[in-house]
C-alpha cells in the first residue's frame, strides 16, 4: 500500500520525494482489503456513536473523515446512497466513499 503511494525509501536521502497520480492508486483504496477493513471499522464506530440515524452518520462521518461539515447537497446524496435496503453495507459503502474523496487523500 505504501509503495503504491510513493513511501520514501529510507535508505537513500534525498531532497524532493517524487508524486505520481495513477491509477493503481484509485483502485487501491477502492479494491484493498486493509482499506475495506478500515471502512468497516469506521462504519461499526458510526453505528455505535449514532445508532440507526442516518442524517447523524453523515454529520459524523464528513466531521470524522474531512473535519467538516456536509454542504446540503453531499448530505442528500450521501443519504441518497444510504436508503438501500441493506443500511449495514451502504454505510460500509458510504465509509468507504469517504475515504476515495480527493479531500481526505489529498492536503491543498
Amino acid at each position: 500500500m505504501l509503495e503504491t503511494f510513493d513511501a520514501p525509501d529510507s535508505t537513500l536521502s534525498c531532497s524532493r520525494r517524487d508524486v505520481t497520480n495513477v491509477a493503481p492508486q484509485a483502485l487501491a483504496l477502492m479494491n484493498n482489503h486493509y482499506v475495506f477493513e478500515r471502512a468497516r471499522e469506521f462504519a461499526a464506530r458510526l453505528r455505535k456513536q449514532d445508532g440507526d440515524d442516518h442524517s447523524a452518520w453523515v454529520v459524523d462521518g464528513w466531521r470524522i473523515a474531512l473535519g467538516r461539515t456536509p454542504s446540503d447537497a453531499e448530505q442528500q446524496r450521501a443519504l441518497g446512497m444510504l436508503s438501500k435496503p441493506d443500511s449495514q453495507a451502504a454505510l460500509v459503502e458510504f465509509c468507504l466513499m469517504l475515504f476515495n474523496l480527493n479531500e481526505f487523500i489529498y492536503v491543498d
